[in-house]
């Protein structure tokens, strides 16, 4: 006989500035996101918070593209503008059991939607003056790039993912001739995959705080993906 359990949820919030009121944040704009640990980035920033704004919206100038020489095509002169936020419209977790006889099958899995993260990473690699001293990834050879690091929506990417958090696959064997209650062997798999269009190394980019909230630079490292096989003796 087969018996499934699953369980699929599905959350949004938003996060607003509704009110600057203290001595601490008594300005109508402030801007947060620091990017001063990059090289050329000194005094920059990424993100503001202000009245009205949704807490960690990244905050400057669209870029259109690269023009004929690799240079950032800034639109409106490089006026700042709303470049999205860190906030996931929608955040999921789904889990499903199966039994069937005396085998076992137990899936997870979580992910969220809409998220903007800031590639403070690549912004800061894709850098021609890098050459020859250092290196650079193997995209930015072909990325056309010639132009000095900037902060712009260029770097902005959408973080939404679905990862497989594990995976677990057991038989349990008949033990009625043997002096114990349950003797049951498995095989465990974690991180198995990530759907993702994010290009950094991992989209799942902490959104906590005020300070920098969504961004990406060099402090993030991949999630092991790890194998086990297990034995469960009940007597």
């Amino acid at each position: 006989m087969l018996f499934i359990y699953d369980y699929l949820t599905l959350a949004s919030n938003k996060q607003l500035i509704e009110k600057l009121s203290n001595q601490v944040y008594s300005t109508d704009i402030i801007y947060t996101g620091s990017l001063h640990n990059l090289r050329g980035m000194s005094n920059q920033f990424s993100q503001v918070i202000k009245e009205g704004v949704a807490v960690g919206t990244f905050w400057g100038p669209v870029c259109a593209g690269l023009d004929e020489n690799g240079k950032y095509i800034m639109e409106n002169n490089g006026e700042a503008q709303d470049l999205g936020n860190v906030q996931p419209f929608l955040t999921t977790g789904i889990g499903m059991n199966f039994n069937y006889l005396q085998f076992d099958l137990n899936i997870s899995g979580y992910g969220s939607l809409g998220q903007k993260v800031l590639n403070a990473t690549a912004m800061s690699m894709y850098d021609p003056s890098r050459l020859p001293a250092q290196n650079v990834p193997d995209n930015f050879l072909t990325s056309g790039i010639n132009d000095v690091p900037t902060f712009s929506s260029y770097w902005i990417e959408d973080a939404s993912f679905f990862r497989l958090q594990a995976l677990s696959l057991g038989y349990t064997l008949n033990t009625e001739k043997l002096p114990i209650n349950k003797l049951r062997i498995y095989v465990t798999g974690e991180n198995l995959f990530v759907l993702t269009k994010y290009t950094g190394i991992d989209p799942e980019v902490s959104i906590d705080g005020l300070s920098s909230p969504g961004i990406d630079m060099f402090n993030y490292f991949p999630k092991p993906r790890t194998f086990s096989v297990g034995l469960n003796v009940n007597f």
